[in-house]
């Protein structure tokens, strides 16, 4: 079986009047004369899907839509926000343009949402709707809200405080209270007690105000362009705790801004919202955004030594975890020497970090070690506990991999100390499940499902998809084992999707193999041998000979239950020679397993005992305990030859 994967360190409602809430549900409203107010929350998806097919089906009695129209009308009702005024007069619009046609326009939905029906009420538009709100401001909200708007994905009262500041008119009340004001006039959504949000087309309203001159006072790209000062300032402050805080929460603030620093040349801003954004990215995916972000900042001019060694980390890390390996090592390698100059420690530990795990996937292991010993290093002597404890984990996990457990141990339970001491519960999880995988490796099953199980709920629970998917891959791997063939393919199958979504190439070929064992074990012979190809040249994009070696070992087994022996054969010698390279000594041991089951198939019963003999020999010596996959399988190959 596969060797599990080790995890490298890497709301309320709007309100709307009584007399029309199927129009006004989620629109912000004022109260008006002889009118009672309601708070309502926007259409859910199913709701407002329903609504615009009613309201096309009225403004177009022959409208029939296609299977493409229903897709584009569920995206469609998703950028209005679910606002049943703005799905229903995007719907009248099917008479003259196709609901893919409308999405493609949404960019400029206060113009496209333009009711021609005669109907001069404030519900004629979806902007006639917003501009009688806005009127109903204070000077005050006019200003805050406005300013809001440079938020992408919500805001907190802290970071608000630091947007919003003062309103040029003396003194300012509390930030608390206009936003309380402005959630009490439904043009701010509380999504939790400490989170508020605006719905996005109330968001495009306020940034058409921000920019324009005579809004509010201090309205104009002036005002603009110091709001977004303060936003990106704010944001490249955040360290990593704060950048993954509430599963990631500032993830689109902290790109936005990244860009917007990138856009004006601020370089110092620009890196550290790179930074905190790609410390939230590496949890959630997708890393090809990490890429981009990178290139975008080092297009900037200004960028001195330690800037630029901080960009290529980002690069160099993204490109990695995506398996195009040669880029990585350029930025990787380019990154140190400029964290060298610049004297920067713990850019330095980083990069080394990446440095150590891809020498170790390429098979130079000394090399690895040296990185990795000095990552640690660096970050203890920076004081830097998370960073130590991450650093400790990939070297844990470097010895891991050459079946060093008890090594191997002592780092994760060093890490696991500093991570805990620290709060730092990523790094955590990660140990958890690491060590879950030496229970595992030594047949200690249950052990291994209950680490296992904490190192999942710890992932999801903070929003980190990359291990989550490691976690879920895992315990299928444990599944798969105990027979449990339903529930292993349901934890691949989520794995899979996660890796895909993500960017993670290394998860995604290591699912892909287990996918093929499972198939392998069902007999589905051909279909595995698909999964194992594909598995071997993912490994093989990715530069990872322990993986390519370990899954050569499987697909030579299903070529000789193929009748194929002599490629079967080839397939197991290349995939041996790998495996003494990554100084892999169990999965060196279970590959001598499917040897000797390719020698049975042959009739060659002493190359079949000769390779369970070497087998026994480093089951021994790594002290695999009888309920082990390598001690269960010599028994059911022992077995085998007996009834031979």
């Amino acid at each position: 079986m596969f060797a599990p994967i080790m995890n490298w360190v890497m709301g309320t409602g709007g309100r709307a009047s009584v007399r029309s809430p199927e129009l006004f549900s989620g629109v912000p409203v004022g109260r008006g004369i002889g009118e009672e107010i309601l708070s309502l929350a926007p259409l859910g998806q199913l709701d407002a899907v329903e609504l615009f097919l009613k309201r096309a089906k009225a403004a177009r009695q022959d409208y029939a839509p296609r299977s493409d129209d229903i897709n584009a009308i569920g995206q469609l009702v998703k950028v209005l926000d679910g606002l049943p005024l703005a799905i229903e007069l995007a719907a009248a619009r099917v008479r003259v343009m196709a609901p893919r046609a409308l999405l493609a326009r949404m960019k400029d939905r206060f113009n496209v949402l333009l009711s021609h029906v005669g109907r001069r009420d404030r519900q004629a538009t979806l902007r006639a709707a917003f501009d009688w709100s806005w009127e109903l401001l204070s000077e005050t909200e006019k200003a805050a809200l406005a300013r809001l708007s440079v938020f992408h994905g919500g805001f907190t009262l802290e970071s608000a405080s630091a947007i919003v500041g003062s309103d040029g008119h003396g003194s300012a009340p509390p930030v608390i209270d206009v936003v309380q004001w402005l959630v009490d006039k439904s043009f701010v959504r509380q999504l939790t007690d400490e989170r508020f949000d605006l719905l996005e087309s109330v968001r495009e309203y306020a940034a058409q105000h921000l920019r324009t001159e005579g809004r509010f006072a201090q309205s104009g790209p002036g005002c603009e362009m110091e709001t977004l000062a303060r936003h990106w300032r704010y944001f490249a402050g955040l360290d990593a705790r704060a950048a993954v805080a509430n599963r990631c929460a500032e993830l689109s603030n902290l790109v936005s801004a990244c860009r917007a620093a990138a856009h004006e040349g601020e370089g110092n801003a620009a890196v550290g919202s790179l930074v905190a954004a790609w410390t939230a990215l590496r949890l959630t995916g997708p890393y090809r955004a990490g890429v981009e972000l990178a290139a975008i900042v080092e297009a900037v001019p200004t960028l001195d030594d330690r800037q630029k060694a901080w960009m290529h980390w980002v690069a160099g890390d993204a490109l990695d975890v995506l398996g195009e390996v040669e880029t990585a090592r350029v930025h990787v390698q380019h990154g140190l020497r400029l964290a060298e100059r610049a004297r920067d420690a713990t850019c330095t530990a980083r990069l080394l970090i990446v440095l150590g795990n891809r020498q170790g996937l390429d098979g130079q292991l000394d090399a690895a070690l040296t990185s990795l010993t000095e990552a640690c290093r660096l970050a203890e002597a920076q004081g830097d506990d998370s960073l130590h404890a991450s650093a400790l984990l990939v070297l844990g996990g470097l010895l891991d991999h050459q079946s060093r457990f008890a090594e191997a141990r002592h780092y994760y339970w060093k890490a696991l100390a500093l991570a805990s001491a620290g709060g730092d519960r990523r790094t955590e999880g990660g140990v958890l499940g690491n060590l879950g995988g030496i229970h595992h490796a030594l047949g200690e099953l249950e052990h291994a499902r209950s680490h296992y199980e904490r190192a999942l709920a710890l992932a999801s629970e903070l929003g980190d998809r990359r291990w989550e998917g490691n976690g879920r891959c895992n315990l299928g791997l444990l599944y798969q084992e105990q027979g449990k063939t339903d529930e292993a393919r349901a934890q691949f199958d989520m794995a899979l999707s996660t890796a895909r979504e993500i960017g993670h190439v290394r998860l995604e070929y290591t699912v892909l193999c287990n996918l093929g064992i499972v198939l392998a074990g069902e007999g589905r012979l051909a279909e595995a041998a698909t999964y194992l190809e594909k598995a071997i040249e993912g490994a093989i994009g990715s530069s990872d000979v322990r993986a390519e070696g370990q899954t050569r070992g499987y697909l030579a087994l299903v070529l000789a239950k193929q009748g194929a022996l002599q490629e079967a054969r080839a397939m197991a010698d290349r995939g041996e020679k790998l495996l003494v390279a990554s100084a892999d000594a169990l999965s060196h041991a279970l590959l001598l397993c499917d040897r000797a089951e390719i020698e049975l198939l042959a009739s060659a019963t002493g190359a079949a005992e000769a390779a369970m003999q070497r087998a026994r020999k480093i089951a021994d010596e790594i002290e695999c305990g009888p309920e082990s996959e390598l001690r269960r399988r010599l028994a059911a190959i022992g077995a085998t030859q007996v009834v031979r």
